[in-house]
């Protein structure tokens, strides 16, 4: 195995169970994952499934976890209790090994768009007006 690093099992759960946690946590595990820099939450998009399966390859025990409480916006104390019930289970934090160079290519902004776009909905763009005009889901 490669290049390995400790994560709190909340950040793990993050990009497993889509446990809802601060941006900077997220991002950083995808990026050390990934090895390439994700500026954006829209670069999120196609990373975060692949570290999904490439987190649950080295730690199949994960996959015993089941899908995550519907918790309200703000139920912060919930969701830090469903997490703190499992880092008794799990282990506060795991090691998570980074994918080899050249695994992961991270697609263009274009290629994104592309990809999550809804097929029925059509977005107008002008380009004399800021951000395009766009009404789009970014």
């Amino acid at each position: 195995m490669g290049v390995t690093r400790s994560f709190d099992l909340y950040a793990v759960l993050s990009v497993t169970h889509r446990l809802p946690s601060k941006w900077s946590m997220h991002q950083a595990i995808l990026e050390f994952i990934t090895g390439t820099q994700i500026e954006s939450p829209v670069g999120v998009l196609p990373a975060r499934p692949a570290c999904r399966e490439w987190i649950l390859g080295q730690h199949p025990q994960l996959r015993g976890i089941p899908r995550r409480p519907d918790f309200a916006d703000d139920d912060y104390a919930g969701m830090d209790a469903w997490a703190d019930a499992l880092k008794r289970q799990y282990g506060a934090e795991l090691e998570i090994a980074a994918m080899p160079v050249g695994h992961w290519q991270q697609p263009s902004l274009m290629e994104i768009v592309l990809l999550y776009k809804d097929p029925n909905r059509v977005h107008v763009v002008d380009p004399d007006r800021p951000g395009f005009g766009g009404q789009g889901p970014w």
